[in-house]
């Protein structure tokens, strides 16, 4: 016969394992601080998704907006063309320079992994550095 306690913890244990598989769709804010100002940053954000990958596989499309201090973009995936989720950048001015923080959002696929996300994110973060420079 198989002890209650036994039981129980296998029950805690399935419960769990339920909940660890509903991962968040959002990832976890990266930021940098730039010596630029929010105008051309947007400027900069909008002339990137027409220019390259922001991510390997990954192109983003600006979406339309007259909020200089919140982009948002679609996330595409180049090989199918589909979008797999949302960055959000929102800048901030701090004096002279402008703080970018990056926000990924409603991933999907193989991206709807916070591990995915991260990487993606740090890929992102390391274009903007390589491009705009970081204080």
């Amino acid at each position: 016969m198989i002890r209650r306690s036994v039981v129980l913890a296998l029950a805690a244990i399935v419960c769990a394992c339920g909940q660890a598989a509903e991962r968040p769709r959002t990832s976890q804010a990266a930021s940098l601080t730039v010596n630029q100002t929010q105008e051309e940053i947007a400027e900069y954000l909008r002339a990137i998704s027409q220019r390259e990958p922001v991510a390997e596989g990954v192109r983003q499309r600006v979406r339309d907006g007259d909020d200089e201090a919140v982009i948002t973009a679609d996330l595409i995936d180049i090989s199918s063309g589909n979008v797999i989720g949302a960055a959000t950048y929102t800048l901030t001015p701090a004096g002279e320079e402008t703080r970018i923080t990056l926000q990924l959002s409603r991933m999907t696929g193989l991206y709807a992994d916070v591990g995915r996300q991260e990487i993606l994110s740090n890929r992102i973060m390391a274009l903007l550095r390589r491009d705009l420079g970081d204080v």
